[in-house]
């Protein structure tokens, strides 16, 4: 549950500490970042007709 527009302090605490990994560099620096663990190329995205088609 959010309190207010500022936070609670536990927001803040948590924000904090997750600040250094929630950025990603851009791809041309750290292509190995945008691979999804046990694949081995880059994400690539696909759509298809119908709600389960993925």
């Amino acid at each position: 549950m959010v309190r207010g527009r500022r936070g609670s302090r536990l927001q803040k605490i948590v924000a904090s500490a997750l600040e250094d990994v929630a950025k990603l560099p851009p791809y041309e620096d750290s292509p190995s970042d945008y691979t999804d663990w046990g694949l081995t190329g880059p994400y690539k995205v696909k759509t298809a007709r119908g709600e389960c088609a993925a």
